[in-house]
């Protein structure tokens, strides 16, 4: 969406036809071509909103292609996906064009696992299984998204290299070719790694939130989660 939405009036309505313009080019032999718009409120804000004539514009432009792809025929499908971290902030003319509306709850424990495991063991960190336990990690990050499951791998991480190889700052000064003669020195990472950064970890969804993505799921009623 930060590459459609523009600061000059009615660039932003163009931006969204020439992006359905050419997706309708790449439709052929009745396969789609498929839009994903992520951050999809700041195209499709409710009109009750900050900033009303300036979102009308780009809504205006969003109703004008789904409305007119609906009506071209398979030879011009164009199948919209968008995805957003504050569904309750759509426009609700614009939500109603969608068939499919599906809630993707926050990463349960087994899910949490499975991403530590993704950015530590198959990325190749050294990991003492002896110490530390991907399930207990899982149980200790509730509420925490993907993302920054992610960062906090990263961190922990360059805290243990920063801790291993204490010379690279000297080695920088001392020209390139120091750098490129050193061998990064590596330990496992043990679950005492992951204890000071969880305890100034704050989720970026609080509980009040999580509420509110759970009772707009509800009032979903025919459509899934996931």
């Amino acid at each position: 969406a930060s590459h459609i939405v523009s600061k000059w009036v009615g660039e932003s309505g163009r931006l969204i036809s020439t992006l359905y313009r050419v997706a309708r080019k790449f439709t052929r032999d009745g396969r789609p071509s498929i839009i994903f718009i992520d951050e999809f409120d700041a195209l499709c804000k409710s009109r009750g909103s900050e900033g009303q004539l300036y979102h009308q514009q780009m809504l205006a432009a969003i109703l004008s292609e789904i409305d007119g792809f609906a009506q071209k025929g398979k030879r011009d499908l164009v199948m919209t996906v968008g995805a957003t971290n504050r569904p309750w902030d759509l426009d609700a003319a614009v939500l109603s064009r969608f068939e499919r509306r599906i809630l993707i709850d926050l990463p349960d424990a087994e899910a949490r696992a499975d991403i530590f495991r993704i950015h530590l063991e198959d990325k190749g960190i050294p990991v003492d299984h002896r110490s530390l336990s991907y399930s207990r990690l899982a149980n200790e990050t509730e509420r925490l998204t993907g993302r920054e499951i992610a960062r906090l791998c990263k961190e922990v991480t360059a805290n243990m290299l920063g801790e291993m190889n204490p010379e690279i700052p000297a080695l920088v000064d001392a020209g390139l070719k120091r750098l490129q003669d050193y061998e990064i020195k590596l330990r496992a990472l043990r679950h005492s790694d992951f204890t000071t950064p969880l305890e100034l970890l704050v989720p970026d969804t609080s509980e009040a939130e999580e509420h509110h993505y759970a009772d707009w799921g509800k009032a979903l009623g025919r459509d899934k989660h996931a």
